[in-house]
């Protein structure tokens, strides 16, 4: 959403705004849930509060996976249909809502578990965890600053999030501009009772 209100989704680096077939003269606000670093994992590699050592790291580690497992389609394969069972998307959906476990009804598990059996979900899986991020939105800020500026912008972010932790570089950039009073931005943080 903030690619497409700031114009990045037009891939193009010519700064040629008739080009750019922005929204921001359309869209007048957004409103983010605990806002991730890009498309996948990948996002946390180029997040700037982490050392040289973490980046190479994360970055053998992924590619480990990527080779192994997401780039691997006969394994990622036998692992969709072999291993993967509605008790344990349960489990790890349960991990995810560790606020109110019991949120994790058949339902939800059925959105994950039956599309992983079509034909075609190990190549999308493998797409969704090896494609590029996309941009950080530490990085569209930086990028189109002026638009980003007059863009209201308003957070819902829980304090004990596990996917995407306040803590995280994405949570501690817009926490602080949230307390930036010359920013347009603002964020409500849900406490844990």
């Amino acid at each position: 959403a903030l690619s497409a209100a700031l114009g990045d989704h037009v891939d193009n680096d010519d700064d040629d705004p008739a080009a750019a077939a922005y929204l921001p003269g359309r869209v007048k606000g957004l409103c983010f849930y605990n806002c991730g670093v890009g498309l996948n994992t990948r996002g946390v590699v180029k997040e700037k509060n982490r050392s040289a050592f973490q980046r190479f790291l994360f970055t053998a580690v992924l590619n480990t996976l990527d080779l192994v497992l997401f780039k691997n389609p006969p394994v990622l394969n036998y692992l969709l249909n072999k291993v993967v069972t509605k008790d344990l998307l349960r489990g790890a959906l349960e991990g995810l809502y560790r606020y109110d476990p019991t949120r994790v009804d058949d339902e939800l598990i059925d959105s994950f578990y039956y599309p992983a059996k079509e034909k075609g979900a190990p190549e999308a899986l493998g797409q969704i965890y090896t494609n590029d991020p996309g941009r950080s939105p530490m990085d569209l800020h930086a990028k189109y600053s002026d638009k980003a500026d007059s863009l209201v912008i308003h957070l819902v972010w829980g304090d004990d999030d596990a996917v995407t932790p306040l803590a995280g570089g994405v949570g501690t950039f817009y926490l602080a501009l949230a307390n930036d009073a010359t920013t347009s931005v603002t964020m409500d943080v849900v406490r844990k009772t």
